[in-house]
């Protein structure tokens, strides 16, 4: 008998091993939704952690102001509509198939407007403001702007790349945020004394209002 010859080897393939586009579909969105959960929970917990020390000292120094109540809801009603959103937004099923580079794009600008959600709660008491460069409302000013450049981004880049394109644009958000931006603008050229009882309770309207029609009204992913 030759060599050559050997017995026939029967090679079985189980179907079950064999990672199929499902399978890898599903591990990709699994991997999205660990890392924007990991990050969204840490600068979560960040931005509570600058909003509690400037409160806590402001509370220490001077007791407990009607001024430093409303800038820090101002800073929750703010922080939690931002949150709740942008963690809804990169878990929705619209968000798990788009392109790598569509979903990196997201998620960037979502990191950034937390980071300056940060530096908001750091700005949430009356004595941190008097002494700053930028404010509490400079710093909502911007976080309002990015929200709204984001979403223009995402319509005109959808024009210009076929594969950018997207089921929906939330332009719901954008012109919310459009109008918050200039009601807070409008706060700034109308008060003399930005962070007295009458400028930061106007403030603290203004941010009831969003986030009543932003969680209640629109309620994007039917939360209530």
């Amino acid at each position: 008998m030759s060599k050559h010859a050997t017995s026939p080897v029967i090679t079985v393939i189980k179907r079950g091993n064999r990672p199929t586009e499902d399978n890898m579909g599903k591990t990709l969105v699994e991997k999205r939704h660990l890392i924007s959960s990991l990050f969204i929970a840490m600068l979560l917990a960040i931005a509570y952690q600058e909003m509690l020390n400037p409160v806590r000292d402001s509370v220490r120094a001077s007791g407990v102001k009607p001024v430093t109540i409303f800038l820090a809801l101002s800073f929750l009603l703010t922080s939690i509509r931002f949150f709740i959103g942008n963690q809804l937004h990169l878990l929705s099923e619209s968000t798990n198939n788009i392109r790598g580079d569509v979903w990196l794009f997201d998620f960037m600008f979502i990191i950034i407007q937390s980071i300056f959600i940060c530096f908001l709660g750091g700005a949430s008491s009356e004595e941190v403001n008097r002494i700053t460069h930028i404010n509490f409302y400079n710093i909502l000013i911007i976080l309002y702007a990015l929200d709204v450049l984001w979403i223009a981004l995402q319509a005109i880049l959808g024009k210009a790349i076929a594969a950018w394109q997207r089921p929906s644009i939330p332009w719901a958000w954008a012109a919310l945020n459009t109008s918050l931006l200039i009601g807070t603008l409008l706060i700034q050229w109308s008060f003399s004394d930005l962070f007295g009882f009458q400028s930061l309770a106007t403030l603290l309207l203004l941010n009831i209002a969003g986030f009543t029609i932003d969680m209640i009204l629109l309620d994007q992913y039917h939360l209530v």
